[in-house]
């Protein structure tokens, strides 16, 4: 989401890699997939996520996906 100075933000909807489109996306789509299944199930499918190679980053990019789903779920006081 990318707010600009007006208050005023641009929202872009997507859903989360599936886990055929998750193995295409690493360009593994020739290898055992059985091999790959723990990451995309440890981490997801979200593409910020998956373009990562640190293990520390992917968390911290979840943590932020998940606290900006915390922040539009809060009632605004």
């Amino acid at each position: 989401m990318a707010t600009y100075l007006t208050g005023r933000y641009v929202e872009i909807k997507m859903l989360p890699l599936t886990f055929k489109e998750f193995l295409h996306f690493k360009k593994l789509e020739n290898t055992d997939p059985a091999r790959h299944l723990s990451e995309y199930l440890e981490y997801g499918g979200f593409p910020s996520v998956v373009l990562q190679t640190n293990s520390q980053l992917k968390r911290d990019v979840l943590s932020g996906i998940y606290n900006s789903i915390l922040l539009r779920l809060e009632p605004v006081t």
